[in-house]
């Protein structure tokens, strides 16, 4: 796709973006958003597929978390040395793996691990749909697009 000149700031070299551009960034954020809240709606059942109590599947929540966390330091010396399409797609790649890791998983340690992946991804989705809303649109369009995507 060729650049061509931000005409809101003059000198400054943008990607044209498609008519999905957008709409795309608004799923991938709306993919990850209500991952640890149905987590919680299900976790009596979560617990009794597995035969554990409440209790110890609630650590699921804890290990998306402190997984989170733990990316979230390591994004800021990735998305400088790597291209933000890439962090985004890999983010929600292995947000897909985390979904069909806890659909297989055979017990709870398993879906313990295959749950904190779904951590790290949204770690890389988050943060980089904001960074390609910032990097493709035009200055006086982000303030609309970021809108959509938090509505999302």
């Amino acid at each position: 796709m060729p650049k061509m000149e931000d005409a809101a700031n003059p000198g400054e070299m943008r990607v044209p973006h498609r008519r999905l551009f957008l709409p795309s960034l608004v799923v991938s954020s709306f993919a990850s958003g209500p991952i640890t809240v149905l987590a919680a709606l299900l976790l009596i059942d979560i617990g009794k597929t597995f035969g554990a109590s409440v209790g110890v599947m609630g650590q699921v929540n804890t290990s998306y978390s402190v997984a989170a966390l733990i990316f979230a330091l390591l994004m800021g010396v990735l998305s400088i040395r790597f291209k933000h399409k890439s962090l985004l797609l890999a983010g929600l790649l292995l947000m897909s793996v985390s979904a069909l890791g806890c659909f297989l998983a055979s017990n709870s340690m398993v879906m313990l691990v295959f749950y904190s992946l779904s951590g790290i991804g949204y770690v890389m989705v988050s943060p980089m749909t904001f960074a390609m809303v910032g990097e493709h649109c035009a200055l006086e369009k982000r303030a609309n697009a970021i809108g959509w995507i938090v509505a999302g």
